[in-house]
């Protein structure tokens, strides 16, 4: 029980570290590769595997491309939005999502 309550614990410091920029704005033409490391790594980590190597990982998402776009612009329950992005912003930083 106490270590379950030790994983609680590192998850929820984790989750109040990952309050995302919602004034992240990059310039056109950013790589997604720089968007992602700019406003995604520090709580999905650098390769989407997640913090601890299961919190907030990325790479084995069932999303859609779509959904994953619609999920920056939106946010979701512990995610931020990221209202600065434009359209295209949005679908190269979900194509790469998705290739993780």
């Amino acid at each position: 029980m106490r270590k379950a309550s030790m994983m609680v614990a590192a998850g929820s410091l984790l989750l109040a570290g990952c309050g995302g920029e919602e004034s992240y704005a990059p310039e056109a033409g950013t790589a997604p590769e720089t968007m992602f490391e700019q406003a995604c790594a520090h709580c999905h980590g650098d390769q989407g595997k997640g913090k601890f190597g299961f919190l907030l990982a990325l790479e084995d998402t069932q999303l859609d491309q779509s959904s994953i776009a619609s999920m920056t612009e939106q946010g979701s329950r512990l995610m931020p939005a990221f209202p600065n992005l434009s359209d295209e912003q949005r679908q190269a930083l979900a194509a790469y999502v998705r290739e993780l």
